[in-house]
């Protein structure tokens, strides 16, 4: 029977899928949920997990496979104007599971934005364990220090990398007290590789959380690690002759000792062969060449794949205005990273909820369309020094809205020369409006693109 469980080790796991997804190509990573699955297990049972994205969108599909076999529950979010959707449901669902009475203990937040640090606070308050886990590059630094335990995304890719050699512990460096391995593994059954490969996977993630593997822990950690481990083989009269079989192949070291309390310890690192990483899709061709709908699919995904969160544009026309009232205000000029942290605070003042990238990558737009006077010249900068205090506004807040809206257009154009650019598709995207409402903004877009491809 499998041994008995505390009852606050379940673990309920939180994820924003579509930050995770673009964060990832972002950093040039492949998305293997299985490590992220895996680094959660080390940590206590998983009872619930479930991703929120909108995976009708052609830049979510290729990874629904990924987050399948991992049995991850997908939530469906229509997220294409509104991007804070997904983070506003994964609190309402983080928060109305940890007010019912078989709460899991410990919550998992999948996800870097500074959005959830309110929510980790509160589930903290509660008495729940909070795990974060984001890339290096696209994790709020507050929501880094908030949570109690902070896992980054690229650490666990580069431990799997690093881990394509197989190494032994020689035998100058076994205790006496350690039954001798050797690496014997080259013509293992597959079903005995895999039961070897989950036992050096239990002790590698007790030795990382400080405990001494034995026994009893090494069986409990595997079960917990793969839950369709049920214990030894009926061809193993017990789990110590399982560890003993694994030893001898070469994958642990094991102590002599009583019953199951035995000393285990890892003979070489763990290694692992993953499914071929899942990639961004491209649509090139359309079932139906003026379906509105296919084209402003494809034009969402291309700004996407180029890790440019589009912030709708009642929200974009605000952050615009205020921040320029700002800038022509001031007497003194302003660095990139001012104009961030302003744009940001913004955006918690008007409780717009948007991602720190999103922001971030509203004042990169500012700067490709050439918004800003850098030291009295109008020039897009790729190299900048974010804390030199060197910018003012090079033309008009309405000009400056009008470079921003083109730069989305000749971004996408440059990306996929020969897609169309049709006005309604257009409007929806910038606008979402399909109306003939910005119809003269469209086509002054689209009439003055070519000057800037």
């Amino acid at each position: 029977m499998p041994s008995p469980r505390i009852e606050n080790d379940r673990i309920a796991v939180f994820i924003d899928a579509e930050n995770l997804i673009i964060s990832a190509q972002q950093a040039g990573l492949p998305l293997r949920m299985e490590l992220v699955m895996d680094s959660i297990r080390e940590e206590g049972v998983v009872s619930f997990a479930r991703a929120y994205g909108d995976w009708s969108q052609a830049h979510m599909k290729p990874y629904q496979q990924d987050f399948m076999s991992n049995v991850i529950e997908m939530s469906m979010l229509a997220t294409s104007y509104e991007k804070n959707t997904g983070d506003m449901q994964i609190a309402c669902d983080a928060l109305e599971m940890a007010l019912i009475g078989s709460a899991p203990h410990c919550f998992v937040i999948v996800g870097g934005d500074r959005d959830f640090v309110p929510l980790v606070q509160k589930l903290k308050r509660y008495g729940m364990r909070v795990i974060g886990i984001g890339l290096r590059k696209t994790t709020s630094q507050y929501l880094d220090k908030v949570c109690d335990q902070f896992i980054f995304y690229d650490d666990l890719i580069t431990d799997i990398e690093s881990n394509g050699t197989v190494q032994a512990v020689t035998a100058a460096d076994k205790p006496l007290e350690y039954i001798s391995s050797e690496l014997n593994d080259d013509h293992l059954p597959e079903q005995e590789r895999s039961l070897y490969d989950l036992i050096l996977r239990a002790v590698h993630a007790l030795e990382r959380k400080g405990v001494v593997p034995l026994g009893t822990s090494v069986n409990s950690m595997m079960r917990q690690l793969d839950p369709k481990y049920s214990g030894p083989p009926p061809h193993y009269s017990k789990f110590r002759d399982l560890v003993e079989a694994a030893a001898a192949a070469g994958f642990v070291n094991m102590r002599q000792g009583m019953g199951l309390d035995f000393g285990v310890e890892s003979a070489r690192k763990y290694t692992r062969t993953l499914p071929e990483a899942s990639v961004p899709v491209r649509l090139a061709i359309f079932d139906e060449p003026d379906d509105v709908n296919s084209l402003l699919s494809r034009y969402r995904s291309i700004l996407q794949e180029k890790g440019v969160p589009l912030i709708p544009w009642e929200q974009r026309r605000t952050l615009m205005e205020k921040l320029w009232q700002h800038l022509e205000e001031s007497t003194v000029p302003f660095s990139m990273d001012q104009i961030n942290r302003y744009l940001m605070d913004l955006s918690a003042r008007y409780a717009y909820h948007l991602p720190d990238r999103a922001c971030q990558k509203l004042t990169h737009t500012m700067n490709i369309g050439r918004c800003f006077l850098f030291n009295g010249d109008t020039e897009y900068r790729k190299m900048i020094d974010f804390h030199e205090a060197n910018i003012r506004p090079a033309v008009s807040a309405e000009e400056a809205i009008l470079r921003v809206n083109r730069t989305y257009l000749t971004g996408i154009r440059k990306d996929e020369p020969n897609i169309e650019m049709r006005q309604r598709a257009v409007s929806l995207l910038l606008f979402n409006d399909g109306s003939d409402g910005h119809a003269y903004e469209v086509d002054q877009l689209l009439s003055s693109m070519h000057q800037y491809l």
